[in-house]
């Protein structure tokens, strides 16, 4: 995290720019009185993703003292499309506003030059830091909350709430499926990480769909089917009687057994963890965002893509 002398935030009006979850463009004027953040990200990047829950704790915490902003910075040309910014916004359920800004003409009035990057703004105005990277949570918190304590001491604090307007999304019967795999055993069958709604799908071979493991809201929770929880699972790999999950925002691998109908936590403590390093038991090691995984005999390969590494989970 770096600082400087505090300098005057450029405005957020350049042409070009679509906004999503609110009814109107916002400008840093109207916002005065309240502490801004803006993330620059793109979908396509999971350090990005990966820091939308800091950002989530922080709106929970600070409703009417913090505007959190999304200005979407595309990397690759596929991110320029609007309609694919807002089914990333629906998928990752990021409710605050976010600006589609294609041409990347905020990220140059920022001197932005890595995603993700924070730039945190006064209430009244002035860039006082950013952060490029992943932040720490709990800092990241300290600071949000010194800030708001400072400027509620000096009188320029305003707390406000902020009228939103929701992207929605129109009912089908998968939500952002993000991975379809195959089922070993007599006759075919399929597996599919439904991500947006937090379940996992068991389909026949003519798409005929037989079970759904979870409740369909997110949460981190063994047992039954029907009350299990996952969080936006997003791969997956099956053996004879069971599929075994990336359950990617509880950062854990989780094994359903298909013939009792069960879902048991077979690695990671449910907190985003660092890099990998030596061989330990399974719940006792933090992940990042498992994304996917195959099956080799007793062992699991993991896409551990928080961290950019492959890991091996011992059966």
């Amino acid at each position: 995290m770096s600082s400087a002398a505090p300098i005057r935030a450029p405005d957020l009006d350049p042409s070009g720019i679509a906004w999503l979850n609110v009814n109107r463009p916002l400008t840093l004027s109207e916002l005065r009185g309240r502490l801004v953040i803006l993330d620059f990200w793109t979908y396509s990047n999971v350090n990005c993703l990966q820091s939308l829950e800091t950002l989530r704790r922080l709106e929970d915490a600070f409703p009417r003292e913090l505007v959190v902003i999304g200005v979407h910075s595309p990397k690759f040309t596929a991110e320029r499309a609007l309609e694919s910014v807002r089914h990333a916004v629906l998928r990752h359920r990021i409710t605050h506003p976010v600006a589609h800004d294609p041409e990347r003409q905020l990220w140059v009035r920022y001197a932005v030059g890595a995603w993700p990057t924070l730039v945190i703004i006064s209430p009244d105005g002035e860039v006082v830091t950013e952060t490029r990277g992943e932040p720490d949570p709990d800092q990241l918190q300290a600071l949000v909350s010194q800030l708001i304590e400072e400027h509620r001491t000096r009188g320029t604090l305003q707390p406000t709430a902020l009228d939103l307007r929701h992207e929605t999304h129109e009912g089908g019967a998968f939500r952002f499926p993000a991975k379809i795999k195959p089922m070993p055993g007599v006759g075919q069958r399929w597996a599919i990480a439904d991500a947006g709604n937090h379940q996992i799908v068991l389909l026949e071979d003519d798409g005929t769909e037989t079970l759904r493991f979870g409740d369909g809201e997110p949460g981190f929770k063994d047992g039954p089917a029907a009350s299990a929880r996952f969080d936006t699972p997003q791969g997956l790999v099956c053996s004879t009687d069971a599929i075994f999950v990336a359950d990617t925002g509880n950062h854990a691998i989780r094994r359903i057994d298909v013939r009792d109908r069960t879902v048991k936590t077979l690695a990671g403590t449910g907190r985003r963890g660092q890099a990998l390093g030596a061989a330990r038991p399974a719940r006792q090691v933090a992940l990042a965002s498992p994304w996917d995984l195959e099956l080799d005999g007793s062992q699991v390969f993991i896409a551990n893509a928080g961290k950019h590494q492959l890991g091996i989970l011992d059966l």
